[in-house]
Protein backbone atom coordinates (compact mmCIF):
# COMPACT_ATOMS: atom_id res chain seq x y z
CA UNK A 1 0.00 0.00 0.00
CA UNK A 2 1.13 3.49 -0.75
CA UNK A 3 2.11 5.70 1.78
CA UNK A 4 0.01 9.28 2.03
CA UNK A 5 1.56 11.80 -0.40
CA UNK A 6 3.60 14.50 1.49
CA UNK A 7 2.10 17.78 1.84
CA UNK A 8 4.36 20.86 3.07
CA UNK A 9 0.78 22.49 3.97
CA UNK A 10 -1.10 19.92 5.77
CA UNK A 11 -4.07 21.10 4.12
CA UNK A 12 -5.72 20.17 1.22
CA UNK A 13 -4.84 22.43 -1.99
CA UNK A 14 -8.11 23.52 -2.95
CA UNK A 15 -7.75 25.09 0.71
CA UNK A 16 -4.13 26.82 0.15
CA UNK A 17 -4.23 30.23 0.00
CA UNK A 18 -1.27 32.87 -0.55
CA UNK A 19 -0.62 33.04 3.17
CA UNK A 20 0.64 29.11 3.69
CA UNK A 21 3.17 30.33 0.69
CA UNK A 22 5.97 31.31 3.40
CA UNK A 23 6.35 27.67 4.62
CA UNK A 24 8.00 27.04 1.57
CA UNK A 25 10.71 29.37 2.17
CA UNK A 26 11.55 26.14 4.74
CA UNK A 27 11.19 23.15 1.58
CA UNK A 28 14.12 22.36 0.44
CA UNK A 29 13.40 21.54 -3.90
CA UNK A 30 14.04 17.77 -3.59
CA UNK A 31 12.00 13.86 -4.08
CA UNK A 32 8.57 15.46 -3.59
CA UNK A 33 8.90 19.44 -4.56
CA UNK A 34 10.20 20.88 -7.63
CA UNK A 35 10.11 24.58 -8.69
CA UNK A 36 10.30 26.21 -11.94
CA UNK A 37 10.23 30.09 -12.25
CA UNK A 38 7.91 29.72 -15.40
CA UNK A 39 6.25 27.82 -17.35
CA UNK A 40 7.84 25.22 -19.51
CA UNK A 41 7.69 23.34 -22.52
CA UNK A 42 4.97 20.35 -22.40
CA UNK A 43 7.46 17.58 -22.88
CA UNK A 44 9.27 19.28 -19.85
CA UNK A 45 6.16 19.44 -17.77
CA UNK A 46 4.68 15.86 -18.75
CA UNK A 47 8.05 14.78 -17.86
CA UNK A 48 8.14 16.11 -14.69
CA UNK A 49 4.84 15.21 -13.45
CA UNK A 50 5.53 11.58 -14.98
CA UNK A 51 8.63 11.42 -12.30
CA UNK A 52 5.94 12.29 -9.42
CA UNK A 53 2.76 10.01 -10.31
CA UNK A 54 6.04 7.13 -10.51
CA UNK A 55 7.36 7.89 -7.36
CA UNK A 56 6.11 8.92 -4.65
CA UNK A 57 3.28 11.89 -5.50
CA UNK A 58 4.70 15.62 -5.00
CA UNK A 59 4.14 19.10 -6.11
CA UNK A 60 5.26 20.91 -9.34
CA UNK A 61 4.70 24.91 -8.14
CA UNK A 62 5.90 27.75 -11.10
CA UNK A 63 6.55 30.83 -10.72
CA UNK A 64 8.92 30.43 -8.07
CA UNK A 65 12.74 30.53 -8.40
CA UNK A 66 15.06 28.37 -5.75
CA UNK A 67 17.46 29.90 -3.30
CA UNK A 68 20.74 29.09 -3.09
CA UNK A 69 20.08 26.03 -0.27
CA UNK A 70 17.08 25.20 -3.03
CA UNK A 71 14.39 26.32 -1.07
CA UNK A 72 11.60 28.62 -2.48
CA UNK A 73 13.34 31.99 -3.12
CA UNK A 74 11.92 34.64 -5.43
CA UNK A 75 8.08 34.28 -5.55
CA UNK A 76 8.53 35.57 -9.00
CA UNK A 77 4.90 34.09 -10.22
CA UNK A 78 3.31 34.43 -13.86
CA UNK A 79 1.14 37.40 -14.84
CA UNK A 80 -2.24 36.45 -13.07
CA UNK A 81 -3.92 37.40 -16.96
CA UNK A 82 -2.33 34.70 -18.41
CA UNK A 83 -2.47 32.19 -15.46
CA UNK A 84 -6.09 30.51 -16.83
CA UNK A 85 -4.73 29.86 -20.29
CA UNK A 86 -1.34 28.18 -18.52
CA UNK A 87 -3.24 26.20 -16.48
CA UNK A 88 -4.56 25.08 -19.69
CA UNK A 89 -1.77 24.40 -21.92
CA UNK A 90 -0.08 22.03 -18.34
CA UNK A 91 -3.39 19.91 -18.52
CA UNK A 92 -2.71 19.43 -22.52
CA UNK A 93 1.06 18.76 -21.96
CA UNK A 94 -0.12 15.50 -19.30
CA UNK A 95 -2.87 14.37 -21.62
CA UNK A 96 -0.93 14.74 -24.77
CA UNK A 97 2.98 13.11 -23.43
CA UNK A 98 1.70 10.89 -21.13
CA UNK A 99 0.38 7.52 -21.36
CA UNK A 100 -1.61 6.85 -19.05
CA UNK A 101 -1.94 10.67 -17.82
CA UNK A 102 -1.45 10.92 -14.28
CA UNK A 103 -3.82 12.08 -11.41
CA UNK A 104 -3.26 15.52 -10.28
CA UNK A 105 -4.92 18.45 -9.19
CA UNK A 106 -4.48 22.26 -10.00
CA UNK A 107 -4.33 25.16 -8.26
CA UNK A 108 -3.70 29.16 -9.11
CA UNK A 109 -3.53 31.51 -5.88
CA UNK A 110 -3.17 35.23 -6.84
CA UNK A 111 -3.07 37.92 -4.43
CA UNK A 112 -0.80 40.63 -3.15
CA UNK A 113 2.04 39.28 -0.48
CA UNK A 114 4.58 41.65 0.97
CA UNK A 115 6.33 39.31 2.70
CA UNK A 116 6.79 37.27 -0.01
CA UNK A 117 7.25 39.96 -2.65
CA UNK A 118 4.55 38.58 -4.80
CA UNK A 119 3.23 41.63 -6.46
CA UNK A 120 -0.63 41.89 -7.17
CA UNK A 121 -0.90 41.27 -10.77
CA UNK A 122 1.07 37.83 -10.48
CA UNK A 123 0.36 34.18 -9.36
CA UNK A 124 1.21 31.05 -8.62
CA UNK A 125 0.44 28.06 -10.15
CA UNK A 126 0.53 24.32 -7.97
CA UNK A 127 0.47 21.23 -9.63
CA UNK A 128 -0.40 17.95 -6.66
CA UNK A 129 0.58 15.18 -8.63
CA UNK A 130 -0.83 11.77 -6.15
CA UNK A 131 1.85 8.72 -6.20
CA UNK A 132 0.05 6.62 -8.94
CA UNK A 133 -1.14 3.07 -8.81
CA UNK A 134 -2.04 2.71 -12.47
CA UNK A 135 2.19 2.81 -12.95
CA UNK A 136 4.19 2.99 -14.99
CA UNK A 137 3.42 6.26 -16.66
CA UNK A 138 5.36 6.38 -20.01
CA UNK A 139 6.19 9.42 -21.55
CA UNK A 140 5.72 10.39 -25.09
CA UNK A 141 9.54 9.94 -25.64
CA UNK A 142 9.28 6.01 -24.85
CA UNK A 143 10.90 6.51 -21.63
CA UNK A 144 9.84 5.94 -17.79
CA UNK A 145 10.51 8.64 -15.45
CA UNK A 146 10.93 8.91 -11.44
CA UNK A 147 12.11 11.55 -9.29
CA UNK A 148 15.85 11.48 -7.94
CA UNK A 149 16.17 13.34 -5.01
CA UNK A 150 15.84 16.95 -6.84
CA UNK A 151 15.88 15.91 -10.05
CA UNK A 152 13.52 13.94 -12.99
CA UNK A 153 15.52 11.18 -14.72
CA UNK A 154 14.76 8.59 -16.73
CA UNK A 155 14.73 4.87 -14.95
CA UNK A 156 16.83 2.15 -15.85
CA UNK A 157 16.60 -0.19 -13.10
CA UNK A 158 15.32 -3.42 -14.44
CA UNK A 159 14.35 -4.18 -10.25
CA UNK A 160 12.67 -0.50 -10.09
CA UNK A 161 10.82 -0.86 -13.17
CA UNK A 162 9.65 -4.40 -12.37
CA UNK A 163 8.39 -3.02 -8.88
CA UNK A 164 6.27 -0.25 -10.87
CA UNK A 165 4.12 -3.35 -12.88
CA UNK A 166 3.83 -4.71 -9.71
CA UNK A 167 1.97 -1.65 -8.08
CA UNK A 168 -0.48 -1.70 -11.01
CA UNK A 169 -1.18 -5.24 -10.79
CA UNK A 170 -1.62 -5.02 -7.06
CA UNK A 171 -4.36 -2.09 -7.73
CA UNK A 172 -6.03 -4.37 -10.25
CA UNK A 173 -6.43 -7.36 -8.38
CA UNK A 174 -7.76 -5.43 -5.08
CA UNK A 175 -10.51 -3.92 -7.94
CA UNK A 176 -10.90 -6.94 -9.44
CA UNK A 177 -11.48 -8.55 -5.87
CA UNK A 178 -14.30 -5.68 -5.55
CA UNK A 179 -15.92 -6.25 -8.80
CA UNK A 180 -16.31 -9.73 -9.07
CA UNK A 181 -18.13 -10.08 -5.18
CA UNK A 182 -20.69 -12.63 -5.28
CA UNK A 183 -23.97 -11.73 -4.11
CA UNK A 184 -25.82 -13.73 -1.40
CA UNK A 185 -29.02 -14.85 -3.31
CA UNK A 186 -31.41 -17.51 -2.41
CA UNK A 187 -32.29 -20.12 -4.80
CA UNK A 188 -35.66 -18.34 -5.72
CA UNK A 189 -33.62 -15.72 -6.96
CA UNK A 190 -31.18 -17.49 -9.11
CA UNK A 191 -33.17 -16.61 -12.13
CA UNK A 192 -33.17 -12.99 -11.02
CA UNK A 193 -31.65 -10.09 -13.78
CA UNK A 194 -29.95 -7.25 -11.76
CA UNK A 195 -27.40 -4.63 -13.21
CA UNK A 196 -24.26 -4.00 -10.49
CA UNK A 197 -22.97 -0.55 -10.77
CA UNK A 198 -19.23 0.25 -9.09
CA UNK A 199 -17.78 3.33 -8.35
CA UNK A 200 -14.68 4.03 -7.02
CA UNK A 201 -12.19 7.07 -6.54
CA UNK A 202 -9.53 7.20 -9.00
CA UNK A 203 -7.33 7.82 -6.52
CA UNK A 204 -8.66 5.05 -4.04
CA UNK A 205 -6.06 4.42 -0.96
CA UNK A 206 -3.82 7.09 -1.85
CA UNK A 207 -6.06 9.69 -0.53
CA UNK A 208 -8.74 9.44 2.25
CA UNK A 209 -12.14 10.93 2.52
CA UNK A 210 -11.80 13.77 4.89
CA UNK A 211 -14.61 13.09 7.38
CA UNK A 212 -16.78 9.40 7.98
CA UNK A 213 -20.48 10.39 7.20
CA UNK A 214 -22.48 10.01 10.30
CA UNK A 215 -25.20 7.66 10.32
CA UNK A 216 -27.76 9.82 10.79
CA UNK A 217 -26.72 12.02 8.18
CA UNK A 218 -26.36 9.24 5.86
CA UNK A 219 -29.97 7.90 6.65
CA UNK A 220 -30.85 11.67 5.99
CA UNK A 221 -29.40 11.77 2.62
CA UNK A 222 -31.08 8.28 1.75
CA UNK A 223 -34.45 8.43 2.88
CA UNK A 224 -35.08 12.06 1.20
CA UNK A 225 -35.93 10.71 -1.97
CA UNK A 226 -36.00 14.62 -2.86
CA UNK A 227 -35.25 15.69 -6.69
CA UNK A 228 -32.11 17.76 -5.55
CA UNK A 229 -30.43 14.06 -4.34
CA UNK A 230 -31.46 12.60 -7.14
CA UNK A 231 -35.07 11.49 -6.06
CA UNK A 232 -33.70 7.92 -4.85
CA UNK A 233 -36.19 6.84 -1.59
CA UNK A 234 -34.74 4.34 0.69
CA UNK A 235 -36.29 2.75 3.81
CA UNK A 236 -33.98 0.40 5.44
CA UNK A 237 -30.84 2.36 6.36
CA UNK A 238 -28.04 0.20 8.51
CA UNK A 239 -24.66 0.12 9.04
CA UNK A 240 -21.64 -3.14 8.31
CA UNK A 241 -18.12 -2.72 9.64
CA UNK A 242 -17.12 -1.19 6.11
CA UNK A 243 -19.84 0.14 5.07
CA UNK A 244 -23.69 1.61 5.60
CA UNK A 245 -25.99 0.26 3.63
CA UNK A 246 -29.78 1.73 1.77
CA UNK A 247 -32.59 -0.50 0.51
CA UNK A 248 -35.36 0.39 -1.00
CA UNK A 249 -37.66 -2.02 0.57
CA UNK A 250 -40.85 -0.13 -0.29
CA UNK A 251 -44.01 -2.55 -1.61
CA UNK A 252 -40.63 -5.03 -2.07
CA UNK A 253 -40.06 -8.52 -0.49
CA UNK A 254 -38.08 -7.71 2.43
CA UNK A 255 -35.92 -10.54 1.87
CA UNK A 256 -35.38 -10.58 -1.44
CA UNK A 257 -32.45 -8.24 -3.43
CA UNK A 258 -33.83 -4.89 -3.50
CA UNK A 259 -32.42 -1.45 -5.36
CA UNK A 260 -29.68 -1.26 -2.55
CA UNK A 261 -26.66 1.11 -1.95
CA UNK A 262 -23.55 0.37 -0.22
CA UNK A 263 -21.47 2.92 0.75
CA UNK A 264 -18.12 1.84 1.82
CA UNK A 265 -15.72 4.04 4.91
CA UNK A 266 -13.20 4.52 1.71
CA UNK A 267 -15.28 6.46 -0.87
CA UNK A 268 -16.18 3.31 -2.74
CA UNK A 269 -20.16 2.87 -3.95
CA UNK A 270 -21.53 -0.57 -4.86
CA UNK A 271 -25.28 -0.66 -6.17
CA UNK A 272 -27.39 -3.26 -7.35
CA UNK A 273 -30.55 -2.47 -9.20
CA UNK A 274 -32.90 -5.32 -9.70
CA UNK A 275 -34.50 -5.23 -13.10
CA UNK A 276 -38.21 -6.03 -13.70
CA UNK A 277 -39.40 -8.89 -16.44
CA UNK A 278 -41.73 -11.15 -17.51
CA UNK A 279 -42.40 -14.55 -19.45
CA UNK A 280 -42.90 -14.51 -22.61
CA UNK A 281 -44.64 -18.02 -22.64
CA UNK A 282 -47.88 -16.27 -21.60
CA UNK A 283 -48.40 -13.48 -24.16
CA UNK A 284 -51.53 -12.21 -22.84
CA UNK A 285 -50.16 -12.17 -19.25
CA UNK A 286 -46.95 -10.26 -21.17
CA UNK A 287 -49.07 -7.80 -23.25
CA UNK A 288 -50.41 -6.72 -19.53
CA UNK A 289 -47.05 -6.41 -18.04
CA UNK A 290 -46.01 -3.99 -20.91
CA UNK A 291 -49.28 -2.21 -20.91
CA UNK A 292 -48.85 1.73 -21.35
CA UNK A 293 -45.55 1.24 -23.65
CA UNK A 294 -46.28 2.86 -26.77
CA UNK A 295 -43.73 0.06 -28.89
CA UNK A 296 -44.49 -3.06 -26.53
CA UNK A 297 -47.60 -4.42 -29.14
CA UNK A 298 -45.05 -4.70 -32.18
CA UNK A 299 -42.20 -6.05 -29.73
CA UNK A 300 -43.77 -8.70 -28.41
CA UNK A 301 -45.86 -9.71 -31.92
CA UNK A 302 -42.22 -9.81 -33.22
CA UNK A 303 -41.29 -12.36 -30.30
CA UNK A 304 -44.31 -14.11 -30.82
CA UNK A 305 -43.20 -14.41 -34.85
CA UNK A 306 -40.17 -15.44 -34.21
CA UNK A 307 -41.43 -18.31 -32.09
CA UNK A 308 -39.90 -17.35 -28.43
CA UNK A 309 -42.02 -18.67 -26.04
CA UNK A 310 -39.12 -19.05 -23.11
CA UNK A 311 -38.33 -15.47 -22.69
CA UNK A 312 -37.76 -13.48 -20.06
CA UNK A 313 -38.13 -10.34 -21.15
CA UNK A 314 -36.59 -7.38 -19.42
CA UNK A 315 -38.00 -4.38 -19.17
CA UNK A 316 -34.95 -1.31 -19.06
CA UNK A 317 -37.05 1.48 -19.35
CA UNK A 318 -36.33 2.73 -15.89
CA UNK A 319 -32.60 1.90 -15.86
CA UNK A 320 -31.80 6.01 -17.12
CA UNK A 321 -34.01 7.84 -14.29
CA UNK A 322 -32.12 5.60 -11.84
CA UNK A 323 -28.76 6.11 -13.53
CA UNK A 324 -29.43 9.77 -13.33
CA UNK A 325 -30.45 9.83 -9.46
CA UNK A 326 -27.36 7.63 -9.12
CA UNK A 327 -24.80 10.46 -10.31
CA UNK A 328 -26.43 12.72 -8.67
CA UNK A 329 -26.47 10.97 -5.03
CA UNK A 330 -23.13 9.82 -5.54
CA UNK A 331 -22.18 13.20 -6.24
CA UNK A 332 -23.93 13.99 -2.85
CA UNK A 333 -22.40 11.49 -0.90
CA UNK A 334 -18.94 12.48 -2.31
CA UNK A 335 -19.20 16.03 -1.40
CA UNK A 336 -20.88 14.82 2.53
CA UNK A 337 -17.70 12.78 2.92
CA UNK A 338 -14.85 15.30 0.80
CA UNK A 339 -14.21 12.88 -1.67
CA UNK A 340 -13.45 15.00 -5.26
CA UNK A 341 -14.17 13.75 -8.65
CA UNK A 342 -13.23 11.94 -10.69
CA UNK A 343 -14.93 8.01 -10.12
CA UNK A 344 -13.61 5.18 -12.01
CA UNK A 345 -17.30 3.15 -13.08
CA UNK A 346 -17.80 -0.49 -13.70
CA UNK A 347 -20.95 -1.78 -14.63
CA UNK A 348 -22.14 -5.88 -14.51
CA UNK A 349 -25.06 -7.49 -15.54
CA UNK A 350 -26.24 -10.62 -14.33
CA UNK A 351 -28.55 -13.20 -15.32
CA UNK A 352 -29.16 -12.42 -18.46
CA UNK A 353 -28.72 -15.41 -20.15
CA UNK A 354 -31.07 -15.89 -23.17
CA UNK A 355 -32.87 -13.01 -21.81
CA UNK A 356 -34.07 -10.43 -24.39
CA UNK A 357 -33.91 -6.35 -23.41
CA UNK A 358 -37.16 -4.00 -23.82
CA UNK A 359 -36.82 -0.31 -24.53
CA UNK A 360 -39.69 1.31 -25.47
CA UNK A 361 -37.59 3.71 -28.17
CA UNK A 362 -38.63 3.89 -31.86
CA UNK A 363 -34.70 3.20 -32.10
CA UNK A 364 -35.09 -0.02 -30.39
CA UNK A 365 -37.87 -0.77 -32.12
CA UNK A 366 -36.44 -0.43 -35.40
CA UNK A 367 -33.12 -2.13 -34.64
CA UNK A 368 -35.23 -4.87 -33.94
CA UNK A 369 -37.22 -4.87 -37.27
CA UNK A 370 -33.92 -4.29 -39.26
CA UNK A 371 -31.27 -6.76 -37.33
CA UNK A 372 -33.98 -9.09 -35.23
CA UNK A 373 -34.26 -9.45 -31.74
CA UNK A 374 -31.25 -9.25 -29.15
CA UNK A 375 -31.09 -12.26 -27.37
CA UNK A 376 -28.04 -11.92 -24.67
CA UNK A 377 -25.69 -14.78 -24.91
CA UNK A 378 -23.70 -14.06 -21.78
CA UNK A 379 -25.38 -14.48 -18.02
CA UNK A 380 -22.20 -12.36 -17.09
CA UNK A 381 -20.91 -9.40 -18.66
CA UNK A 382 -18.80 -6.54 -17.20
CA UNK A 383 -18.99 -2.67 -18.85
CA UNK A 384 -16.19 -1.49 -19.45
CA UNK A 385 -14.91 -5.26 -20.73
CA UNK A 386 -11.57 -6.49 -19.57
CA UNK A 387 -9.06 -4.02 -16.79
CA UNK A 388 -10.61 -0.85 -18.58
CA UNK A 389 -12.24 1.72 -16.53
CA UNK A 390 -15.42 4.18 -17.47
CA UNK A 391 -14.43 7.60 -15.94
CA UNK A 392 -16.79 9.59 -14.10
CA UNK A 393 -15.50 13.19 -14.40
CA UNK A 394 -16.52 15.76 -12.13
CA UNK A 395 -18.67 18.71 -13.09
CA UNK A 396 -16.44 21.44 -14.36
CA UNK A 397 -16.41 25.09 -13.07
CA UNK A 398 -19.41 27.04 -14.90
CA UNK A 399 -21.18 23.86 -16.33
CA UNK A 400 -24.38 23.35 -15.97
CA UNK A 401 -24.97 20.54 -13.24
CA UNK A 402 -27.95 18.99 -15.17
CA UNK A 403 -25.98 18.90 -18.50
CA UNK A 404 -22.77 17.51 -16.66
CA UNK A 405 -25.92 14.36 -14.80
CA UNK A 406 -27.78 13.85 -18.68
CA UNK A 407 -23.75 13.26 -20.03
CA UNK A 408 -22.87 11.07 -17.18
CA UNK A 409 -26.00 9.04 -16.92
CA UNK A 410 -25.93 8.79 -20.85
CA UNK A 411 -22.66 7.24 -20.96
CA UNK A 412 -23.65 4.51 -18.34
CA UNK A 413 -26.42 3.76 -19.95
CA UNK A 414 -25.20 3.77 -23.84
CA UNK A 415 -22.71 1.01 -21.97
CA UNK A 416 -25.77 -0.95 -20.74
CA UNK A 417 -27.69 -1.06 -24.03
CA UNK A 418 -23.98 -2.22 -25.72
CA UNK A 419 -23.28 -5.01 -23.58
CA UNK A 420 -27.24 -5.88 -23.81
CA UNK A 421 -27.15 -6.37 -27.74
CA UNK A 422 -28.31 -2.47 -28.64
CA UNK A 423 -25.68 -0.06 -29.45
CA UNK A 424 -26.72 3.70 -29.39
CA UNK A 425 -24.74 4.34 -32.21
CA UNK A 426 -25.13 8.36 -31.67
CA UNK A 427 -28.52 8.43 -30.09
CA UNK A 428 -27.21 10.16 -27.58
CA UNK A 429 -25.93 13.04 -30.07
CA UNK A 430 -29.68 13.42 -31.07
CA UNK A 431 -31.33 16.79 -31.33
CA UNK A 432 -34.55 15.10 -29.86
CA UNK A 433 -32.80 12.44 -27.20
CA UNK A 434 -33.68 14.25 -24.38
CA UNK A 435 -37.07 15.13 -25.20
CA UNK A 436 -37.15 10.74 -26.27
CA UNK A 437 -35.67 9.87 -22.72
CA UNK A 438 -38.28 12.32 -20.90
CA UNK A 439 -41.08 10.84 -22.31
CA UNK A 440 -39.70 7.47 -21.77
CA UNK A 441 -38.94 7.91 -18.76
CA UNK A 442 -42.72 9.18 -17.91
CA UNK A 443 -44.08 5.89 -19.55
CA UNK A 444 -42.01 3.82 -17.26
CA UNK A 445 -43.13 5.48 -14.30
CA UNK A 446 -47.01 4.90 -15.71
CA UNK A 447 -46.22 1.14 -16.39
CA UNK A 448 -44.56 0.52 -12.97
CA UNK A 449 -47.63 2.46 -11.21
CA UNK A 450 -49.67 0.00 -13.34
CA UNK A 451 -48.27 -2.91 -11.73
CA UNK A 452 -48.22 -1.84 -8.70
CA UNK A 453 -51.97 -1.55 -8.77
CA UNK A 454 -52.72 -5.10 -10.32
CA UNK A 455 -54.48 -3.94 -12.93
Amino acid sequence: MLTPPYNPFQKRIDDVSVDDLGVLRTVPEGLYVEYKRELTDPKSIAKSVAGFANSYGGWLIFGIAEANDTTAGTFIGIPTIDAPAAAVKIRQAISSHMSLPAYFEIKIISGQSAELGLAESRAIIFLEILPSRNTPHVHSDGRIYRRFNNETRAETDRYLLDQLWQRSEGHQKELTAFFEHELEASKSEDEASYVEIFIVPSYWKVRTPRRAIPFKEFAQLMQQGLPNVGGLPFHNIFSSSDSLIARQTSGNNFERITFTWRWFYDGRSHITVPLSSCKLSDYETANNFFKTYRYSEEFLQLCKATKISWGPAIDLNTIFALFWGITLLHKKLSESAGIEFPFNLKLRTRGFWRCIPFLDLLAFKNFCTTYGLPIVQQDEAFWPPENFLCVLPGPEDGTDESGWIAGNSTKMFAGLCQMLGFPLEGMATNEEWATEITQLIGRAMEAQAHRNQGT
